[in-house]
């Protein structure tokens, strides 16, 4: 539920929306370090996790609506997407998701910002995500680096 959460609040886009700026994006293939932290304070929700994953060059490369899909589980056609800014070396937008899960009724609406270049990124997302008619504001913060050949 966690990990559903935060890329429901931060990571998703249309699709469709995306269709005429979806583009390549490409990194460095080899040994990849990610930190991600995500908390919804109100909820009692607080993730940090350090990962490592081998890139292969064709896991290296993918468009933006490939990526929201695989971060989304799928679930990208339940946001859409405004103020969607992208230029060399950074992206932004603001985001609305709305979905009903097992009957629970989840809405978030936030900012997305990430800064990258073919051997890092770093980016940052708030906002509130409204579950039940309660609102709950949060916010996370995303880092990666290449550290070498796998």
């Amino acid at each position: 539920m966690i990990r559903f959460l935060f890329f429901l609040a931060c990571c998703t886009l249309s699709t469709a929306q995306l269709q005429a700026q979806d583009r390549v994006f490409e990194v460095e293939a080899g040994q990849w370090r990610f930190k991600n932290s995500f908390n919804v304070p109100g909820l009692r929700i607080s993730d940090s996790r350090t990962t490592t994953q081998c890139l292969s060059t064709s896991e290296a490369q993918k468009s933006l609506s490939e990526i929201i899909r695989e971060m989304t589980g799928g679930r990208d056609s339940d946001c859409s997407v405004s103020n969607l800014s992208d230029l060399p070396g950074k992206i932004s937008l603001d985001i609305n998701c709305q979905t009903n899960e097992a009957g629970v009724q989840l809405q978030s609406s936030g900012r997305m910002s990430y800064e990258y270049n073919r051997t890092s990124y770093t980016g940052a997302v708030f906002g509130n995500i409204v579950l039940q008619g309660q609102k709950f504001p949060y916010e996370g913060q995303a880092f990666a680096e290449w550290i070498g050949d796998c």
